[in-house]
């Protein structure tokens, strides 16, 4: 068994997919593309474990607004995701997440992921 941080050819297989693609992607659709590159069915339950790894080893993010997952970091981040085309655009407030991790210990509340989406709608599918 992999150690959890640790990179296995199906997590990189799935990290490149995601990589490549530039977008979220449902694990489904990865598991489509990770069968058609190796051209034979992959188990849904090996893509759920390697999409766990790559979010806990901060190499992917969950969209859950989407139900997506998508290559990049967690820290500090607002995601902005357009309702209408499902695009992604992550922007890097270190100190969002500062100030919601202080304001949630003032409350005594842990925050177990300090990633914010808002949705509405892009720019190119407001016009």
């Amino acid at each position: 068994m992999a150690r959890p941080g640790s990179t296995t050819p199906l997590r990189q297989a799935v990290l490149d997919i995601l990589v490549a693609a530039g977008r979220p992607m449902g694990a489904y659709d990865i598991l489509a593309e990770m069968s058609a590159r190796t051209g034979h069915p992959v188990a849904p339950p090996s893509v759920y474990r390697a999409l766990a790894a790559l979010i806990a080893a901060g190499k992917a993010i969950k969209v859950e607004s989407l139900n997506a997952f998508m290559a990049g970091e967690t820290t500090g981040s607002v995601l902005c995701v357009c309702r209408r085309c499902g695009g992604v655009v992550p922007l890097a407030d270190p100190g969002v997440e500062r100030r919601l991790l202080r304001d949630a210990k003032v409350l005594g509340f842990t925050i177990d992921r300090p990633l914010v989406e808002l949705t509405g709608t892009c720019r190119d599918c407001r016009f």
